[in-house]
């Protein structure tokens, strides 16, 4: 199995993890900002 026919045959689960992976990041940065002051002091 190539590189490229494991990218086409697993696009939908590839799409899903970049989609995760993005929505996560977002997530992570939005509740780090919500506690930063108590960081900041510890």
């Amino acid at each position: 199995m190539s590189g490229i026919s494991f990218f086409r045959q697993n696009a939908n689960w590839l799409a899903a993890g970049i989609l995760m992976t993005l929505a996560s990041s977002f997530g992570q940065t939005y509740f780090i900002s919500i506690f930063a002051d108590k960081i900041r002091y510890e």
